[in-house]
C-alpha cells in the first residue's frame, strides 16, 4: 500500500496551530488566577519578595508563593476597605524601602530621580566647554588685501609674460 504525503499547506497550518497552542500556555503559565484591577495597580507599584527582584505585577514564577501571598493580601486588605496607599506603606513597614517598585521621592532616595538628569547636564557642560576650547584654539589667518600687502610680483609677471611668448601664446 502506497501512502500520500500530506500536503504542504496541510502541515504548515498544522505546525501553525501548535505554535500558536504552544504561546498561550506559554503566557498564560505565568498568571495563575485572574486578580482585581485595583489589586494589579497595588501590584504595579511593589516587588515580589520571592528573590527574583520583578515588580509583583510581572512576576512570571509558576506557583511563586511570594506572589501568592502578597496578592492574597493585596486583595484582602482591598476588601477590607483599605486604601491602597496604605496597604503598600503596610508593605514597606513588613519589608522596608526594599519592597517599592520605584525610590520615594523624599530624603536620601530624592537622588535617585535627580541623578541622571544632573549626569546629563554635567555631560552636556564638558562637551560645551571642549569644543568651546577646541573652536577658541583656533588661530585666525589674516589674508592681506591691497596695495599695502602687496609684494612686488614684477618678476614673476615677466617671467610668465616671456614663458607664453615662448610657448606661442600671446600676452
Amino acid at each position: 500500500m502506497i501512502r500520500a504525503k500530506p500536503p504542504l499547506r496541510a502541515v504548515l497550518m498544522l505546525a501553525l496551530a501548535a505554535l500558536l497552542l504552544g504561546l498561550a500556555v506559554f503566557v498564560s503559565s505565568g498568571r495563575s488566577r485572574a486578580y482585581s484591577p485595583a489589586a494589579d495597580d497595588v501590584a504595579r507599584t511593589v516587588v515580589c519578595q520571592c528573590g527574583c527582584n520583578l515588580v509583583l505585577y510581572n512576576c512570571n514564577h509558576i506557583g511563586c508563593p511570594g506572589k501568592e501571598a502578597m496578592y492574597n493580601s493585596i486583595e484582602t486588605q482591598l476588601k477590607q476597605g483599605i486604601p491602597p496607599q496604605v496597604i503598600v506603606a503596610s508593605f514597606v513597614t513588613e519589608y522596608g524601602e526594599t519592597v517599592l517598585a520605584a525610590p520615594t521621592k523624599q530624603g536620601f532616595n530624592l537622588t535617585a530621580w535627580l541623578l541622571p538628569f544632573l549626569a546629563l547636564l554635567a555631560g552636556a557642560g564638558v562637551i560645551y566647554l571642549a569644543l568651546r576650547t577646541w573652536v577658541g584654539a583656533a588661530v585666525p589667518v589674516s589674508i592681506p588685501f591691497g596695495p599695502q600687502g602687496r609684494k612686488d610680483d614684477s618678476e614673476y609677471r615677466r617671467r610668465v609674460e616671456e614663458d607664453l611668448k615662448r610657448l606661442g601664446g600671446e600676452g
